[in-house]
């Protein structure tokens, strides 16, 4: 028989999940506080590392995107659309390396710190784990903003937030752009983000839009969101490009 141990002092209570779900799949685990200790014999070790590398590609995935996410304090509802949108993100398959990795470690070490396995031994799982944790989260603040905003727009003009008539779009060569309606109604942003644009067209979701992309780089996320949402309603000029 093997005494092997889980230890983690950041995610200490999910131990206790991770010793329910050891014990569940036939191997005999004991937690304490920050630590699981867990008993194998001979062949069971690689049961052990299925179980335990399910536990971190799931709870502890989704413990750290909680995390990660908290750091931009939107409200709790928000936070957890944004959990929901960044698990999404993740990508699949990493399960396979995760359990190759534990069962490799547990061949020369007793115990297994799993945070630094990720950190260290999966890098770059991690990388895209808190790549999704902040694009779900901008995208998340940048909707709160942008109602916000329309709130505040429709108060302002007396129109209603949405089915407004033309609108003009015009990206400008310098990362600003204006965004106006046929009653004289216009919002200028001093930086273009294309999250917060397409948010904003949502909000107004006017019955025909003109974009002027006139920006440096040119803004394809936005556009293809505006072909979708609009179709024929909508007509986009692309500097030195014509029309898209």
């Amino acid at each position: 028989m093997k005494v092997l141990s889980v230890l983690s002092a950041d995610h200490a209570q999910l131990l206790y999940d991770l010793a329910e779900e050891l014990n569940a799949a036939g191997i005999r685990a004991e937690a304490a506080e920050g630590r699981v200790s867990f008993f194998t014999e001979e062949g069971e070790e690689r049961k052990a590392a299925s179980v335990i590398a399910e536990f971190i590609c799931v709870k502890l995935r989704d413990e750290e995107l909680r995390r990660l996410i908290s750091i931009y304090a939107l409200p709790k509802d928000r936070e957890e659309r944004a959990l929901e949108e960044a698990r999404e993100l993740c990508p699949n398959g990493a399960r396979g390396a995760a359990e190759r990795l534990v069962t490799s470690h547990f061949n020369e070490n007793d115990i297994l710190v799993p945070e630094g396995l990720i950190r260290f031994r999966m890098p770059a799982l991690y990388e895209e784990w808190a790549l999704a944790a902040a694009d779900a989260a901008l995208d998340a603040r940048a909707k709160l903003e942008l109602e916000e905003l329309c709130g505040i727009v429709s108060l302002l003009s007396g129109a209603r937030p949405k089915g407004m008539g033309n609108m003009r779009l015009i990206l400008l060569p310098d990362g600003s752009s204006v965004l106006s309606d046929d009653t004289g109604c216009r919002i200028e942003c001093a930086e273009t983000d294309e999250r917060v644009l397409s948010a904003l067209v949502d909000c107004f979701m006017p019955e025909r839009l003109t974009v002027y992309d006139l920006s440096p780089n040119g803004m394809p996320r936005l556009r293809k969101r505006i072909r979708e949402a609009f179709g024929r309603r909508a007509v986009v000029f692309v500097r030195r490009k014509g029309r898209d």
